[in-house]
């Protein structure tokens, strides 16, 4: 049975001993998994998820069972700029369209959903999301776009995007993984 995610502060001395840690161990053992089967050296993960731990508006969702993380999700508001710098020229350009089309201002960029390999397909991403649902109408009462990237065969992700109302944007980026080209496509969802 899993627990209700709930969101870490991660300004505290706890996160850094005790969540950090095992957010690079699910990191790793996630990204090892299918469909990606990568190898990733612990010093890369730390550096990375301490660059997007860091950063100010960074928010951290997981769901944890006995003091042990079973899954997470983080998500933050990066400028255009950041945002161009990341992914790319297209992206921003329908982002800003999209914000205008729908007269909003504010948008999240939704970095990462993990889940422990051995917990897959047992309703972990699905709190995760819903709890980031509740966290969203919570926090932007008057609207918000969120906007993510899945790989084109992550299928479980994507099933979960699609319940929870995410769309295609039709905007995709190419990955060089190992040699083998893949399409990450950028999904998004209007909350109002």
């Amino acid at each position: 049975m899993n627990t209700t995610p709930k969101l870490l502060d991660k300004n505290s001395g706890l996160f850094w001993k005790n969540y950090y840690p095992q957010l690079v161990d699910l990191y790793i053992a996630a990204f090892s998994g299918l469909p990606w089967k990568m190898v990733l050296e612990r010093d890369y993960v730390e550096k990375r998820l301490f660059d997007h731990f860091s950063r100010a508006t960074t928010q951290i969702l997981v769901s944890e069972k006995n003091k042990k993380i079973q899954g997470a999700t983080w998500f933050d508001q990066p400028t255009f700029e950041e945002l161009s710098k990341m992914r790319g020229d297209d992206i921003v350009k329908f982002l800003q369209t999209k914000l205008r089309e729908e007269a909003l201002e504010d948008y999240i960029w939704m970095r990462e959903t993990l889940v422990s390999p051995q917990l897959q397909r047992q309703g972990v991403g699905s709190s995760l999301r819903s709890s980031f649902n509740q966290y969203v109408a919570q926090n932007y009462p008057e609207g918000v776009l969120v906007l993510t990237r899945h790989r084109e065969d992550n299928t479980g992700i994507i099933k979960i995007s699609t319940i929870n109302g995410f769309h295609r944007t039709g905007v995709k980026q190419q990955a060089n993984i190992d040699g083998q080209l893949i399409d990450n496509e950028f999904w998004y969802k209007i909350y109002k």
